[in-house]
């Protein structure tokens, strides 16, 4: 005879076997290339190859500012590439900043811009419902980002490019954006604000490197090439405190004592990623970006929080199946 009330407390043997359905699923879903790397625990781990401060996973513009700034703050910093030489996508890059407000270059060759104006024309030439305090802030500190650039010997030359485009002349100022196209032209003054260290033959994203790169060197981070990071190693209580890498062809675990910087998320190269994240660019024909682009940093921060959902899911998947069969 059927029940008409509803059970609901669960068996221990319904709700093993229905977590053991749910992790299987995720076990499953992390070893596809678009999957997240769960983290290790600390408890696993049985001794530290490797002992930094800071430990920065990718050697891209984002990861030597972080190593030049975490340096001065007086950690001791180790950048680890995957590839063997550094630089990332960004020494591959036409190297252009996007900066505004009325930055020393822009008022050496006369161009008058405010914070306002260019948080405006940001903000309504942009993508729909766009952050607007995030815009804000990098409006606010446009000036200071390109002076701090500036004063880590980026060199950019008093040259104004009139040309659509990023020329091959030693220009390092001209019209990036879509200032001067209809209808931003006529609701936003055009101002240049495109920003490219003056080298010839279009190689402003090297320049960029090697200036940020000499200025790294010359405060003592280190650096490892080679070396790719797999999986983060987290204490039960949630902290980040390391990372297990393939440190040439070695398995290695190196330990963070300060945190983990991870600026190694492109994942142009990662054809599963690129279907699932971004599928207006899965047709493209030739990705431009460093070989070492395949989203490990995205897919290793992903790990750190995906456990805790699938836990949740799995324990409402059971809640659902046991009332469905009752």
């Amino acid at each position: 005879m059927a029940k008409n009330t509803l059970d609901n407390t669960f068996s221990r043997r319904t709700l093993l076997a229905t977590l053991a359905t749910s992790a299987a699923g995720v076990a499953i879903a992390d070893t596809s290339l678009a999957g997240t790397r769960v983290p290790t625990s600390a408890a696993q781990i049985n001794r530290w190859d490797i002992t930094t401060d800071v430990l920065i996973a990718g050697s891209g513009a984002g990861g030597i500012s972080a190593a030049i700034e975490a340096r001065r703050a007086g950690a001791e910093v180790l950048v680890v590439e995957k590839l063997n030489k550094l630089g990332g996508s960004s020494a591959m890059s036409g190297g252009v900043v996007y900066a505004g407000g009325g930055t020393a270059l822009q008022k050496a060759l006369g161009y008058e811009d405010t914070v306002e104006a260019m948080y405006h024309y940001i903000a309504g030439a942009g993508r729909k419902h766009p952050h607007l305090d995030k815009i804000e802030l990098y409006c606010e500190e446009s000036v200071a980002h390109f002076d701090w650039l500036v004063e880590n010997g980026v060199p950019y030359n008093k040259l104004f490019n009139g040309a659509k485009g990023l020329g091959f002349n030693e220009a390092s100022l001209y019209y990036s954006g879509s200032e001067q196209a209809w209808p931003w032209r006529d609701q936003y003054p055009p101002v240049p604000r495109g920003h490219v260290p003056w080298e010839k033959g279009h190689q402003g994203g090297r320049k960029l490197m090697e200036s940020l790169l000499m200025s790294a060197h010359k405060l003592g981070v280190k650096s490892l090439k080679r070396v790719a990071g797999e999986r983060l190693i987290v204490e039960s209580d949630g902290r980040v405190v390391g990372m297990i890498a393939d440190v040439n062809g070695e398995r290695k675990t190196i330990r963070a004592k300060r945190g983990i910087v991870l600026a190694c998320g492109g994942f142009i190269h990662n054809r599963d990623m690129v279907k699932l994240y971004a599928p207006e660019l899965y047709d493209c024909s030739a990705p431009w970006a460093n070989a070492g682009d395949l989203g490990m940093g995205i897919q290793m921060g992903m790990g750190l929080v995906r456990p805790r959902y699938e836990w949740i899911k799995a324990l409402l998947f059971a809640l659902f199946i046991r009332l469905k069969i009752r």
